[in-house]
């Protein structure tokens, strides 16, 4: 049994796990920042509770997944909104198939008017991919280029000034066949980061760019809530290479901090599989990876 609610400001602890049979107290355990309230919770099929609500801390709301063993944070997102001088609240949050969905009143800042706004979210690891290139030449590292495209409307860009701003905590790109095994990461620094000027709730937008290929391989990443998540990486520092006979499928994720993670899962239609070798060049080009996608560690 799971019980969640708001406490005394000093004393945040605002989620309690108690045993069914006896009532007796498992874990206590804070979701949010200082003085944050509860007002929703769901249990998920691993028995771990997933809560929203309002944190003083932030101008809008957040919902954050607790651990069913020990009550400590696995994951929190903020759904954040633009007028700094209002706290937003979720006034619920359900579970179904892999996402979980919170619904809630974020302040908002437009360009003639600010008050409060009705914000909806879908938080899903797994987000459909729309089209991922892979190339690769034995002979030549110069030649490897990635590119992956997703237009899933899922997807959902941490809030500006967040843990989940890339701006702040930087990011990794993975590529990753599930099947041999093979893993790719690539580091994507805040530093190489901005946002887009107009920051509107549910519309957060942030552009990687490193032409000279300083940082690692990728010279592109683009991100935009709801609607595109678009890299692109070339040359030798990409090491994942197309030496096996075929790759079957391939994984594309993007984690941005240390729980933000989105992944695709490019298998289903796939255009082209061929092995590098020698001077030939070797591809792989697949298309339409529904979603939900591949395993991911965060929301």
């Amino acid at each position: 049994m799971v019980a969640a609610g708001s406490t005394l400001f000093p004393f945040p602890l605002n989620v309690v796990k108690l045993s069914g049979s006896t009532g007796a107290e498992i874990w206590r355990t804070n979701a949010g920042g200082a003085g944050a309230e509860i007002s929703d919770v769901a249990i998920d099929d691993a028995d771990d509770p997933v809560v929203a609500g309002k944190d003083t801390t932030v101008y809008g709301f957040f919902v954050a997944k607790l651990d069913a063993g020990s009550g400590t944070p696995v994951w929190m997102q903020t759904v954040g909104g633009t007028f700094e001088s209002e706290i937003g609240r979720a006034n619920a949050v359900a579970l179904g198939a892999g996402h979980v969905a919170a619904a809630g009143r974020t302040p908002n800042n437009l360009p003639y008017s600010s008050g409060p706004g009705f914000t909806v979210v879908d938080f899903a690891g797994g987000i459909g991919g729309k089209r991922l290139r892979v190339r690769d030449k034995a002979i030549d590292a110069s030649k490897r280029k990635l590119k992956a495209l997703s237009k899933d409307p899922r997807f959902l860009a941490g809030a500006v000034g967040s843990a989940d701003d890339p701006t702040v905590s930087g990011a990794v790109l993975t590529l990753a066949n599930p099947t041999t095994g093979e893993t790719f990461s690539a580091p994507l620094p805040a530093g190489n980061w901005t946002a887009a000027p107009l920051n509107i709730p549910g519309n957060q937008s942030y552009r990687y760019l490193d032409r000279s290929l300083a940082a690692g391989p990728c010279n592109s990443v683009i991100v935009h809530s709801g609607k595109l998540l678009l890299a692109t990486c070339v040359g030798t520092g990409l090491g994942f290479s197309l030496d096996e006979p075929t790759q079957g499928s391939l994984d594309v994720r993007l984690t941005i901090g240390t729980a933000f993670e989105y992944c695709m899962h490019f298998g289903g239609t796939v255009r082209k599989d061929q092995p590098t070798s020698g001077a030939s060049l070797g591809f792989f080009d697949a298309a339409d990876g529904p979603p939900p996608s591949c395993p991911a560690g965060g929301p």
